[in-house]
Formats: C-alpha cells, structure tokens, sequence
C-alpha cells in the first residue's frame, strides 16, 4: 500500500501534476494586467489632470465602490477591478499621488489544453488551478497636474494587500491568489 502512494506521488511530482499554475494561466494574467495600464496610459495621452484622471478611474466600468454588492466581475471569466481609489495622499517630495487597488483575474483556463511549463517540461495533463488572481496597488505621481510616473506596490516591497473577499467570491470556485510579482517579465 504504502509503495503505491509513494509511486502515485513520484509520478505527480515527476509529471509536473503538483505543480500550481502554468503559462497559459500566466499569459491570461498578463493580458488583463494591461487591462488595468490602459487606464494610466489613456490619461497620461489626453494629458488628463488628477481630478480627470480620478473621475476617469471612477466612472470607469473597471471601478468597484467597495459597497456595492454587485461587483464588476462574472464567475469565471477573465477580469480587472478597481478599487479604493485614494488621492489625499503625497509623495516624499510633496507631490500628489492618487492610488488604488486592483484585482487582476486570469479567468478560467481553457479545457484540454495541455501542460505549459518550460521549466518542467511542456504537453501531458495539466493538473493546476483553473484559475489565478492577484492583487496590488497603483500609485500615480502627478506633477504640474499632469502625470509624471506610476508604480506599483510590489515593485518596492512584498505584497501584503489583501483582496476584498466579495471580489474573490465572485470569481468563482477553485481560484487561487499569486503574488503580483509573479507576472512580472
């Protein structure tokens, strides 16, 4: 018995089976994530002024209020959600900054597909989540009320925001959270 289930998880482990998402999942991640940049991009090209911008941010179907029990997302599907938009906030050279928060969702991965993993080997069965979501945030940095440059939260530090569980909820079973830095490249 015990050298049975020693052999299923050998073959598991040599098969890529317990390993978590793959590069389908990745790339899908990735797409919605420039979902999230068009936002900045389209406000820095109209040369958008920081009560625009937050307005744009606001009004844009992306924006969730945070009290709303319908969310902008449906179970499943691929998606990107603004949240807990902010712009009291300052830099350290006394610039304003408006940031928010934003949940990013690969949606499902598609059936069938197999295994996308160079480092573990392409092809066979994929046995991963059916899909990921990440959160993080945005901080954008105005200067004579045009936007001078962005980052996101991560890039400094180690994620720790947590994602708010009615978005995750809407997402659909078996969804699991990866760090934002993992879609980074």
């Amino acid at each position: 018995m015990r050298a049975g289930i020693a052999a299923v998880c050998l073959i598991a482990f040599l098969t890529g089976c317990a390993s978590g998402y793959d590069g389908v999942l990745w790339r899908q991640v990735d797409r919605q994530e420039s979902v999230a940049y068009e936002l900045i991009d389209r406000a820095r090209m109209q040369m958008a002024t920081q009560d625009e911008f937050v307005a744009s941010l606001r009004a844009s179907p992306l924006f969730w209020d945070g009290l709303s029990q319908t969310v902008p997302l449906t179970a499943g599907e691929a998606g990107t959600v603004v949240y807990d938009v902010d712009d009291t906030a300052r830099d350290g050279y006394g610039y304003p900054v408006v940031s928010y928060d934003v949940l990013v969702s690969s949606g499902m991965r598609p059936d069938g597909l197999p295994r996308d993993d160079p480092a573990r080997g392409s092809g066979g069965p994929y046995f991963g989540p059916p899909l990921i979501y990440t959160c993080y945030r945005v901080a954008v940095t105005f200067a004579d009320d045009t936007i001078q440059g962005w980052q996101r939260s991560s890039d400094l530090l180690p994620e720790l925001l947590e994602c708010p569980q009615p978005l995750v909820d809407a997402l659909g079973g078996g969804a699991q959270y990866q760090e934002p830095g993992e879609f980074d490249g």
